[in-house]
């Protein structure tokens, strides 16, 4: 393998790997998700219909497997706003370049990253290359430019490029006879000073925390974050034979409602059914009667959530209808919002879930309740005893809204 390849250079399953096994996800900002979800979701911001991602997901397949160029991809993606009628903010030139660039540069360091973890045990080290084809440099890419830092020193973790948009930089692997040759140290990692950003400030504003000299959304490794431990072979293997045919997740996303320094109770609100709500009709019917028709979306933690009655009703028993009211005002006022994605542990599949949670006090029972959103639908829900150990299993990820 050439010590120093670059973006675009060689072609490599991995990179193609990494792309394909992304989740379609819509989104109407490309502040939706953040950093390390990126490595599991494709997302193309303002696209809201998993149709219309298939295609520009296919489109840009094209380029990572060097198939395509830049402008190929233009000619696809003037097809496809046509077909689909889509509206986009930005100039076309400026938009696919963004798209197009963005993703192929992510796939080629993750892919890259992979390869690189292959030979940690010959070559330990990692060099920061800045690209001499970027005249416009920024002025802290280029002073990491020639630094040598141990393969497994945590500054890659924020640092691993590309550190913004339009980020050339790489990284090359090392061996210890290459540091002699060459004439190189190893060095101490800079230290890494963060600030506070508002971004999204026109769509989604969210205030987040920015490393100095790395791009908004920019500091995680992205090959890191696709192929962590729980994505090792080994990890796979021993889940297909411990869980085989069960359908068990885990979650990718480690902080909890203790990080977030939220109540462990979560405070119970009265509830009373609406005036006529009536469920002899069936669960549809009621159902309907409830969202003012077949179905309505929600803006919920500043995402859409879809629930349509007759998919809803199919997966609801039917002991459940009389608290349908509950599961409604729940997507009204919600008491938190998480988001995690979770992975299979048999097949491997990854899927990013939003979570919606609510307590309840009625007719003498207290009640936890737990909405399920995949892909901006709800698909499911669930009502347990307020017992807070069982409830706070499900809160974890990233709190993406709460009441106080």
């Amino acid at each position: 393998m050439p010590q120093n390849a670059q973006y675009g250079s060689i072609q490599f399953q991995e990179k193609i790997d990494f792309f394909k096994n992304k989740l379609r996800l819509p989104t109407a900002t490309w502040t939706d998700i953040w950093q390390q979800q990126h490595a599991k979701a494709f997302v193309v911001a303002g696209a809201m219909k998993d149709d219309l991602l298939a295609d520009f997901q296919a489109a840009i397949a094209k380029g990572i497997s060097g198939e395509s160029t830049l402008e190929d991809f233009r000619q696809d993606f003037d097809a496809i706003v046509k077909k689909h009628g889509w509206s986009y903010n930005g100039g076309r030139n400026w938009r696919t370049r963004v798209i197009y660039d963005t993703n192929l540069r992510t796939a080629y360091a993750a892919g890259r990253y992979q390869q690189m973890q292959q030979l940690k045990h010959s070559r330990p080290y990692w060099q920061y290359k800045h690209s001499i084809a970027v005249t416009d440099a920024r002025e802290e890419h280029l002073s990491w430019d020639g630094m040598v830092l141990k393969a497994d020193d945590p500054w890659w973790d924020i640092h691993y490029p590309p550190n913004g948009w339009g980020c050339q930089c790489y990284v090359r692997t090392l061996s210890e006879r290459d540091l002699q040759r060459k004439g190189l140290t190893v060095s101490e990692a800079p230290e890494t000073v963060w600030s506070e950003q508002t971004v999204g400030v026109r769509t989604n504003p969210r205030t987040v925390k920015v490393a100095e000299g790395v791009d908004a959304g920019f500091a995680y490794n992205p090959g890191k974050a696709a192929w962590g431990e729980t994505m090792q072979q080994r990890a796979y293997d021993e889940a297909k034979t411990k869980f085989a045919n069960q359908k068990i997740w885990q979650p990718m996303i480690a902080t909890t409602w203790q990080d977030y320094d939220r109540p462990q109770e979560i405070p119970l609100k009265p509830f009373e059914l609406p005036d006529g709500f009536d469920v002899s009709q069936g669960k549809v019917q009621a159902l309907k009667a409830l969202l003012g028709g077949e179905s309505k979306v929600y803006q919920i933690a500043g995402h859409p959530v879809l629930i349509n009655a007759e998919f809803l009703a199919d997966h609801l028993k039917d002991n459940r209808a009389g608290y349908l009211p509950m599961m409604v005002q729940t997507l009204e006022q919600p008491y938190e919002v998480w988001q995690s994605f979770e992975q299979h542990k048999v097949n491997g599949v990854v899927t990013l879930r939003r979570r919606i949670i609510s307590a309840y006090e009625f007719q003498g029972k207290s009640l936890y309740i737990v909405l399920t959103v995949d892909k901006g639908v709800l698909t499911g829900w669930t009502m347990v005893p307020a017992k807070p150990k069982q409830l706070n299993k499900e809160r974890i990820g990233e709190l993406l809204e709460a009441m106080e």
